[in-house]
């Protein structure tokens, strides 16, 4: 049984992300767990803030309402006993608390909502939960437009790799969670110019790939360019796929310390669903 542990705030794109998962893995024994963390705000006092306790009575009792509501309806839209759906009300920081509990319900997947290219300016200056999420994920976590609407199976998935022995077990992660689908797997590479020096090592790590992926068809592609997140929208632009894959590991400690990471980045760019890969 898959578990997936999806964080809502109600909003319509949180909303679209519980949809997406549903019509993805409807035909699949899955533990849904939604969650809503409340952060209450502090009432300053001469001696100290205080948080104002009856306020966040309203918001669980708020929660609950938006919640009972919720699962009833997907309950009645469902018509399978092969989801079981439950949900947690949790108080705390939001990115905080969903990275705890993403470590202790140890989920196989985090889905959440996200705005993609539709962010406004100050959003993207500020950043958002999702993409401080994505920039170091503890779990597999997937990030759903809101504008991405559509439903149904996965048939075509964009896998970024930098050709690394580590993408092995990433790759064979990914065909297990949509082994059910069997996608078409695209590699894609991105380099700055053709380096012979690492067309043997690549053909071996490509070949160990094609061994490991004999239920999938796996197609290569490398791609000559400076800037890997434009190379790859530019990429975007001109296919169709379903999902993108990436990994936080595509990016050093250094750069998603001091700045966005690669995930983060495209997280506000792109308008297909990104699963980066902890």
């Amino acid at each position: 049984m898959k578990k997936i542990l999806i964080p809502t705030d109600f909003s319509e794109a949180s909303l679209n992300s519980i949809k997406y998962a549903i019509d993805l893995f409807r035909y699949e024994r899955v533990e849904l767990q939604l969650v809503n963390v409340i952060t209450p705000l502090a009432i300053d006092y001469s001696y100290g803030a205080v948080v104002d306790e009856k306020a966040v009575e309203i918001m669980i009792q708020d929660s609950k309402k938006a919640f009972t509501k919720i699962i009833s309806q997907l309950r009645k839209d469902l018509h399978t006993q092969s989801f079981k759906i439950d949900y947690e009300i949790v108080i705390g920081q939001v990115v905080y608390k969903i990275k705890e509990l993403s470590k202790s319900y140890n989920p196989d997947l985090l889905i959440m909502g996200n705005q993609g290219s539709n962010y406004d300016p100050v959003s993207k200056f500020f950043g958002s939960v999702s993409s401080a999420i994505v920039g170091d994920p503890s779990v597999p976590t997937l990030l759903v437009p809101f504008s991405y609407k559509q439903a149904g199976p996965i048939r075509s998935i964009l896998f970024a790799t930098k050709m690394y022995k580590s993408d092995l077990f990433d790759l064979s992660r990914v065909q297990d969670m949509f082994k059910m689908f069997q996608p078409i797997i695209h590699l894609f590479n991105v380099v700055k110019k053709p380096n012979k020096k690492f067309i043997t090592s690549h053909d071996k790590l490509l070949d160990k790939m094609k061994k490991l992926s004999t239920d999938f068809d796996l197609v290569q592609h490398e791609v000559v360019g400076s800037n890997f997140i434009e190379t790859l929208l530019s990429f975007l632009r001109h296919s169709a796929f379903d999902m993108v894959v990436t990994n936080k590991k595509h990016s050093s400690f250094l750069q998603r310390l001091i700045k966005q990471s690669y995930s983060s980045k495209l997280s506000h760019k792109i308008d297909v669903p990104l699963l980066v890969m902890n």
